[in-house]
């Protein structure tokens, strides 16, 4: 995880000569390919959502990532059920 004050804008593109193009997805929900060239611009909105905290918002963010979204982590697998079915 990656946290930068909210001053800074990230540009991430896709090199003229990448192998193949990139995906981006937003919200886990919208997802944009982008083609050589392209690129994609991430700065701190105008309009922040106000958050209530319980340690400080770095924390409690990057937190809440790795829990909901499995960042660096792997979830244990479950044991495949050995039950038979008969006939």
């Amino acid at each position: 995880s990656m946290v930068f004050p909210d001053h800074v804008v990230l540009r991430c593109y896709v090199p003229s000569d990448a192998r193949s193009t990139a995906c981006v997805h937003f919200d886990g929900k919208h997802r944009t390919e982008l083609s050589r060239g392209d690129s994609v611009q991430i700065e701190m909105s105008p309009h922040p959502v106000p958050t209530i905290n319980r340690v400080d918002h770095s924390a409690d963010w990057l937190s809440s990532l790795k829990s909901n979204f499995n960042f660096n982590t792997r979830v244990r697998q479950k044991k495949i059920s050995t039950t038979s079915v008969s006939d």
